[in-house]
Formats: structure tokens, sequence, C-alpha cells
């Protein structure tokens, strides 16, 4: 659904995903994950990142020139608005777990639930360079500030917001909403 009006909500498209359990056992160890290829104007000049506080994901131009937008390139981001109950508190999960890939997406149904749960394809840990700590998100940092892990190669990227772990009981379903979001400013950071 969306919103015909101008501002930020009318830059924006949310979706709404219900996952039903129609078996007869509990599903354990649930993920729910939002898969895009993102391609801002010309696809190989983007960087990706997110904003863990925001639950964002997003994809933005690595120059201030696009071979589509010129000198105003957008950006786009993924945002979970309400993710799955966490099974504890029975609250709303934010962003869990990040993603992004440069041709090099999940080949197979282990590796794309690796990378849901924040791991690397082989179940090794991601590795923040900045810190040298284990991190679910991949590429935190801060680009208008150019602080913290930021992406260093532009390419065609493919992004992955996921949020989880939940159970989900037989007959039980969960709603997931989640919105796409694309901001132009003056230039690639201030979008």
């Amino acid at each position: 659904f969306a919103f015909n009006r101008a501002g930020a909500l009318g830059s924006t498209v949310f979706t709404r995903f219900r996952i039903f359990n129609r078996g007869t056992q509990p599903l354990l160890e649930v993920y729910a994950g939002m898969w895009a290829d993102t391609d801002v104007g010309g696809i190989a000049d983007d960087l990706a990142g997110c904003d863990p506080s925001l639950g964002l994901g997003y994809c933005y131009n690595a120059t201030n020139t696009d071979a589509v937008y010129g000198a105003t390139p957008p950006a786009v981001g993924f945002d979970i608005v309400q993710g799955p109950s966490d099974p504890v508190t029975h609250q709303p999960r934010s962003l869990t777990a990040f993603g992004d890939f440069t041709a090099s997406d999940p080949l197979s149904a282990l590796e794309s639930f690796n990378a849901l749960v924040g791991l690397e394809a082989s179940g090794a840990p991601i590795i923040d360079p900045t810190t040298a700590l284990a991190t679910p998100f991949r590429h935190p940092g801060n680009p208008v500030l150019h602080t913290g892990w930021l992406d260093p190669t532009p390419g065609d990227k493919h992004l992955l917001i996921a949020s989880g772990p939940f159970t989900l009981q037989p007959e039980a379903y969960e709603d997931v909403i989640m919105a796409i979001v694309v901001a132009q400013g003056a230039d690639r950071l201030s979008s």
C-alpha cells in the first residue's frame, strides 16, 4: 500500500507479508527477510549500508554523478516497520541482520539461511573490520559522517534485510510490514 501525497510518505511503498504455518508442528527459528536488487540508476556504481537503530538497509550511489540521474542520484531504503514478534517479550522485532551482495547471492538454502541470521555464506560470523567484532550487520557505518564500516566496493548491489528468530505455532500467522523508501536530495549523501 502507498499514499498519494507529497513528502516522505508519497515516496514510500509499504508491503505486508502474512506468514502462515499450515502444518501440524511448530516452526522454530523462523526468520523473515526481504531481498532486493536495488539498481539505483546505473547498476555498476552503487554502495550499500544499514542503520540497525532505524531497522533500515539502504543503497546509494558511489559518486555524485550517475549514468541515469546525473548529479542528483537518489537513494533507496528498506525498513522493517513491524517485524515478527519476539518469542520472549512478544514485542515486534526490528532489523536483526543485514547483508549485501555484489554478484555473489546465496547459492543454496543453507547459504540463504546463514544470510538471514547474519552470518557469512559459510556460516562463519561477519567481522566488522573497524571493530574486529562479530556483527550480524554488514556495513553499519555512517556514509554522511564517513565513520564506521562502509561499503568500499561499488557495484550491482543486492540487499537482504531480516528479522527473527520467532516461533510460528500450527495454524498461526505472523504479519511483517516493510517499507521501501526512495529519497532524492541535492547529492548522493543527502539522498
